[in-house]
Parts: structure tokens; sequence; C-alpha cells
């Protein structure tokens, strides 16, 4: 059995049991200890080690790393927008501070990414190239941005103004101004924007 390294190791190890650093020294401990004094014997008994319970470890290290990328989705550096907060320190001044705030992603938005991410892996996986994943997470993310597109230039070549939040585009995102805009034209035909 193979010493454990990277992300996949330590996955494996966490879905096992270890919470804390000390697990990690106590699990090199006793792998230094066998090493020094099992030896040439410990090599044998490794070589008859059961493939498929070391696949089923391998399989839930892999589970546990899935999960974690999926809330990776939540950090992505493009769902941070500028934010401006008010800080009244003082009652005469007013000072309006620029800062960064994390946009929460829609159910749907994060389905998206979760799937463009799990299309790329395997695409990389499957053909052992990165290229490959590249190219079809790529892929993926443009056939899903499609029918926005879609309706984006049919829009345009009709005339009309479309708006992401009237779209049904990433919910929260709109303005106080859109939502206006659209509760004054909810009996229009077809939920047009004018």
């Amino acid at each position: 059995m193979p010493v454990c390294h990277g992300s996949g190791g330590l996955a494996g190890q966490y879905r096992f049991g270890a919470r804390s650093g000390s697990s990690i020294i106590v699990l090199g401990t006793v792998k230094l200890v066998l090493g020094l004094f099992v030896g040439q014997g410990l090599v044998s008994l490794l070589q008859r080690f059961p493939k498929a319970l070391l696949g089923v470890m391998v399989i839930a290290a892999g589970v546990e790393l899935a999960k974690v990328g999926e809330s990776l989705n939540a950090g992505a550096r493009d769902l941070w927008e500028e934010a401006e907060q008010e800080d009244d320190q003082d009652a005469e001044w007013t000072i309006e501070a620029r800062g960064k705030r994390a946009r929460t992603p829609s159910e749907l938005e994060r389905r998206e990414r979760w799937t463009v991410m799990l299309v790329t892996v395997a695409g990389l996986l499957t053909f052992r190239n990165d290229a490959v994943g590249f190219a079809a997470g790529m892929l993926c993310h443009w056939s899903l941005k499609l029918p926005e597109w879609w309706d984006r230039w049919r829009g345009a070549r009709l005339g009309r103004i479309s708006l992401p939040f009237a779209m049904g585009r990433r919910p929260g995102r709109g303005s106080e101004v859109d939502e206006h805009l659209l509760d004054q034209n909810s009996d229009a035909p077809d939920e047009e924007v004018l």
C-alpha cells in the first residue's frame, strides 16, 4: 500500500476519522516504526493486501474530495462584486466605503457550475490530457449559456431590451428599477419588457 500524499490521501484520512494535526503525526510515527523495525517482512504482507479493500478506500477519498469540490463554487472569484457600505461613525459625516462582497449564486447557477466542473474532470481523467478536459469544460459551459445568448440575440434583432432579471437569470441580481419595470409590465404580451 503506497504512502498517501496530496489531497487524495488527506481526504481519505479525514474520511476515516482523522480530524486534527496530531492524527497525521500518529500515522506518520506508526509508518516510521513499522518501516524501521518490521521492514522487509511488511512488504510481503502489503503485497497480499486485498485490492478490493484498497479500491473502497480510494472511492471513499474520491467522494470526500467531490463533496469539497461542490462547496468550492461559493467562493469563486467571479462571484465577488463591488459593495458600497455606509459607515456612520459620526452623525455629521457619512463615509462611503468601497469593498468586495460575495454574491450568493442561485441554485441553477450552482448546478451549472457543478456540471461544468464534473465534465472538465471527466474529460481530464478519461483522456489523461489537461487540454481535452479544458475543451470539454468550455464546450459544456458554452452549451449551458447558449439559451441565454440566443434570447439576447433574438431580443436585439427584434429591438427589445432584455434584462437578465426579466429572463429569470440569476435571481437577486436585478435592481429595484428592474423589479419596478417588471411590475409595471406584467400585463404586456409574452412578458416583453418595453
